[in-house]
């Protein structure tokens, strides 16, 4: 279903297979651009579908040393 392994918690009565974020369960990847993933989940108590933005978080070393 999903392209990565993202698996936070797996709560009874849910495969272990299936990628999900607390009571969300991640459909498809939707979009990917050099800052953030856009995914697709459902809401498993209701059903509504909701986008997760999935932001990557990049720190460089360098540029803490040449601003001091």
């Amino acid at each position: 279903m999903s392209d990565d392994n993202t698996r936070i918690a797996s709560p009874a009565g849910r495969s272990a297979d299936e990628p999900h974020i607390g009571k969300y369960r991640l459909i498809k990847t939707i979009g990917k651009g050099n800052f953030a993933k856009v995914k697709l989940a459902k809401h498993l108590p209701t059903g509504r579908q909701v986008i997760f933005f999935i932001f990557f978080l990049f720190y460089s070393l360098e540029h803490c040393f040449t601003n001091v």
